[in-house]
C-alpha cells in the first residue's frame, strides 16, 4: 500500500468553520459538498398555539420534503419530538427556486390527523438559506438568508491522484477546523496524519504536530484546486492538485480497459504526475513471479501496486519483501502503476523466478 507514499506533508484542503447548527437542522448542499450553497433548516419545539388544536391534538412527527428546481424529490426527513436537535445533509444539485412540503401530524384519540403546508425559497451562490419551522403551527415557515462562507466549497473528501483507486490515499476536511490523511480511498487505512488549520483569502496555514505548515491554495473549479509554494518545503507534497473524491477526472482505475503483459513482455510508457495506469497479467504457469520497473523503487518516484482479480485486495506493493509473488497457473492479477511524484518515463515486466 501507499499510505504516506503519495502524500508526505500536510494535504492544503482548508475550510472556514460555518458556526453550529442548532436545533434539528437539515443543512442542503450540492451534491459533492462543493458549492457553499446550502439551507439551515432549524424545527423548534412543538407550537404552544397551533393549527392542529391543542386540546385535543398533540404533534406526534413532522415530515419535511425537499424538492429541486425540476420539481424533483431531494430528500424526506422525518422527525418526531423524543429525537431531540438533529442535522440532515441533502443534496442540491443546482441553484434556482425550490420548494419544500412539511406535513405536520398529530393524534385525536388514536385518529391521524394531518396538515400540509409548502413554500418556495431560493437557493442562490454565496448565501445560506436559513428556513424555521415549528412543529404543528401552520403559516410560519419563515425563510431568511445570510452570506455563505467562501472557502466552504473545500468542505469534503478529496485525492491527490487523477484516478481512483483502493491503494489512493484520502484526504478529509472537517467542519469542525480539522483535516486528516487516512489510507485508502475508502479511509480504511486509518489515519496517517492530521492536523488544524487556518485560512487567510488564499494562504493556508496548518499545525501539524506542533509545525507550521504554510501553503497557497487556488480553486480551479468545484471539483479541483491547486496547492503550492510550501513552507517550509521539506514538509510539504511540492506543487500538487486535489481532486474531489467521486469527480476525479480519470473515474475509477478499474474501468479502465488494462493493457495485458506477457510474461517476460517489456512495456515503455509515459505518466503524467498525479495520474495512474492499468495493466493485466495472466502467469502461464504456477510459479514466483517479479514486477520490475524503470526507474526502481529505490528511487521512490513511482509506485506500483498489484490487485488479486477481486480489484480490491493488493497482493504486493512498494516496500513488500520478498519482492516475488506466487501466482498460480492461469491466475490473473492488475497492476497499477501511479506517477505520484512527478511526470515520469518508465518501463515495466513481469518476470519468471
Amino acid at each position: 500500500m501507499n499510505a504516506g507514499r503519495r502524500i508526505v506533508a500536510a494535504a492544503g484542503v482548508l475550510l472556514l468553520l460555518l458556526g453550529a447548527v442548532f436545533g434539528c437542522s437539515l443543512l442542503l448542499r450540492d451534491e459533492a459538498q462543493q458549492t457553499g450553497w446550502h439551507i439551515r433548516l432549524n424545527i423548534a419545539a412543538p407550537a404552544a398555539s397551533r393549527a392542529i388544536n391543542v386540546s385535543e391534538h398533540e404533534v406526534t412527527a413532522l415530515i419535511v420534503r425537499v424538492y429541486d428546481p425540476d420539481d424533483q424529490l431531494l430528500e424526506t426527513i422525518d422527525w418526531q419530538p423524543d429525537q431531540g436537535p438533529r442535522s440532515y445533509l441533502v443534496p442540491v444539485s443546482q441553484v434556482g427556486q425550490h420548494r419544500i412540503e412539511v406535513t405536520h401530524i398529530g393524534e385525536d384519540n388514536g385518529t391521524a390527523v394531518q396538515a400540509l403546508e409548502s413554500a418556495l425559497f431560493t437557493i442562490q451562490a454565496m448565501r445560506i438559506t436559513v428556513i424555521d419551522i415549528v412543529p404543528g403551527a401552520i403559516g410560519v415557515i419563515q425563510i431568511d438568508g445570510e452570506e455563505a462562507d467562501p472557502a466552504s466549497w473545500m468542505h469534503g473528501e478529496w485525492l491527490l491522484s487523477k484516478t481512483g483507486a483502493p491503494h489512493v490515499d484520502l484526504v478529509k476536511i472537517d467542519p469542525d477546523g480539522t483535516f486528516g490523511v487516512y489510507g485508502g480511498y475508502d479511509g480504511s487505512g486509518g489515519l496517517i496524519f492530521g492536523g488544524t488549520w487556518s485560512l487567510d483569502n488564499s494562504t493556508w496555514s496548518a499545525v501539524i504536530e506542533g509545525n507550521l505548515l504554510t501553503s497557497m491554495v487556488d480553486k480551479i473549479d468545484d471539483n479541483q484546486f491547486f496547492a503550492g509554494s510550501w513552507d517550509p518545503p521539506e514538509l510539504g507534497p511540492g506543487d500538487v492538485y486535489f481532486y474531489r473524491k467521486g469527480f476525479q477526472p480519470g473515474g475509477w482505475i478499474f474501468d479502465h480497459v488494462p493493457t495485458e503483459l506477457s510474461a517476460g513482455e517489456e512495456v515503455e510508457a509515459f505518466l503524467e504526475h498525479e495520474d495512474l495506469r492499468l495493466y493485466s497479467f495472466t502467469a502461464p504457469g504456477a510459479g514466483f513471479y517479479e514486477v520490475r520497473v524503470d526507474p526502481g523503487w529505490e528511487e521512490d518516484v513511482l509506485g506500483v501496486d498489484v490487485y488479486a482479480d477481486d480489484e480490491a485486495t493488493v497482493l504486493w506493493s512498494p516496500g513488500d519483501y520478498p519482492p516475488e509473488l506466487y501466482l498460480a497457473e492461469g491466475q490473473t492479477v492488475f497492476i497499477v502503476v501511479d506517477a505520484y511524484r512527478q511526470d515520469i518515463a518508465y518501463s515495466l515486466k513481469v518476470v519468471a523466478l
